[in-house]
């Protein structure tokens, strides 16, 4: 199997990290195949932000009401800077590469849906413009957790192909 084949059979959803910190070059990369994610017309309506400095993780994880982020030790906050009715494709191929990215780096990883409602609220944009002092409007989408997990990765579940055909 090619190796672009089996990082996409070998990635999972891990919520369980230690403190090592992520690289910087790391991040770089993450972001890198993020943007490489195609966008519908190439409009490109989002822009992410690697955070790895405690303070801000803590702030952001104590806005949102407890362990949102598992402990990681870094997040990709995606962020849409035009509205775009393709705008939920495009994210879901840039949190798909980024994942893809994270297990290629030997890192563990997560799409974490649910911080997206309470940082969309004026108190939680508010919050975010001044923790990462953006000075332009913006959407809050999806935040992605990445770091190294302090456990063994789970058995994979077995996958349903019974419905698939080659015709």
């Amino acid at each position: 199997m090619n190796k672009t084949l089996e990082t996409i059979e070998n990635r999972q959803s891990i919520r369980s990290f230690t403190e090592q910190e992520v690289s910087t070059e790391d991040l770089q990369s993450i972001i890198r195949a993020a943007r490489n994610a195609p966008t519908a017309r190439n409009r490109q309506p989002l822009c992410f932000y690697a955070i790895k400095d405690k303070k801000i993780l803590l702030a952001i994880n104590d806005f949102l009401g407890g362990n949102q982020f598992y402990q990681a030790p870094a997040i990709v906050l995606c962020l849409a800077i035009k509205e775009d009715d393709y705008l939920e494709l495009d994210l879901g191929a840039a949190m798909e590469n980024m994942l893809l990215a994270c297990e290629s780096l030997s890192l563990s990883a997560c799409w974490i849906h649910c911080a997206r409602e309470k940082l969309s609220t004026p108190e939680g944009i508010t919050l975010l413009k001044e923790l990462l002092h953006i000075d332009f409007d913006f959407i809050p989408c999806d935040t992605l957790v990445t770091g190294y997990t302090n456990e063994a990765k789970p058995a994979r579940k077995e996958k349903d192909y019974s419905l698939d055909k080659i015709l």
